[in-house]
């Protein structure tokens, strides 16, 4: 299988070098790191973990509220120096109509 993952720089550099030492190839390299990780931490239960990432399972309402709640504790306004750089932006790509 075929992924994209983003790594630090130096653990990149540091990783071809090794996978250049050991004559394989990155993927090999990569592949042989995440099974002993794998192998290191025991066999994984999943049945016990939830099948959705926590946040789903608040309610529109909830959201909504906590949402409402944040809004209320913090200053709405946008920054002057953000704001000019959105009217900025949006000037130079907006298609304006005559």
């Amino acid at each position: 299988m075929e992924v994209a993952v983003n790594i630090p720089d130096d653990l990149f550099k540091q990783a071809e070098s090794v996978a250049s030492e050991q004559r394989i190839t990155r993927s090999e390299l990569y592949a042989r790191a995440l099974e002993s990780l794998l192998a290191s931490n025991g066999p994984s239960d999943t049945s016990s973990a939830p099948p959705h990432p926590a946040w789903l399972a608040f309610s529109d309402e909830e959201i909504t509220r906590n949402l409402n709640e944040h809004a209320a504790k913090h200053d709405p306004k946008l920054d002057p120096g953000l704001a000019e750089a959105q009217f900025r932006t949006l000037l130079k790509h907006w298609e304006w109509e005559e």
